[in-house]
């Protein structure tokens, strides 16, 4: 766990943004599970919203850490990319009609 403390605060919330999402995806897989019943909206619109803050974030986090590292944007292009990945996701969803 050691790896973990040795990153900075913007590589942590490239993972946690990682984290929500996933959690955001899972809400919306578990969804149809529930039809006919309360929790259906509540999942569904929990999906959304995650999806939708995760993307803004992700975007905002990827500015900040581009802006942090311009001289060494190729040591940390990994960070970038995972930074970047829930934008990647719904650019995806939204160009193949699953969204």
């Amino acid at each position: 766990m050691t790896w973990f403390q040795n990153l900075n605060l913007f590589k942590k919330l490239a993972l946690l943004i990682l984290l929500i999402l996933s959690i955001g995806i899972l809400c919306g897989y578990a969804a149809p599970f529930y039809v006919g019943t309360l929790i259906y909206g509540k999942l569904k619109l929990i999906s959304i919203i995650i999806l939708y803050v995760t993307v803004f974030w992700s975007l905002v986090n990827t500015g900040l850490l581009m802006n942090r590292y311009k001289r060494k944007l190729s040591k940390q292009s990994l960070w970038i990319f995972i930074s970047i990945l829930p934008f990647l996701y719904i650019s995806f969803l939204i160009f193949t009609g699953n969204l």
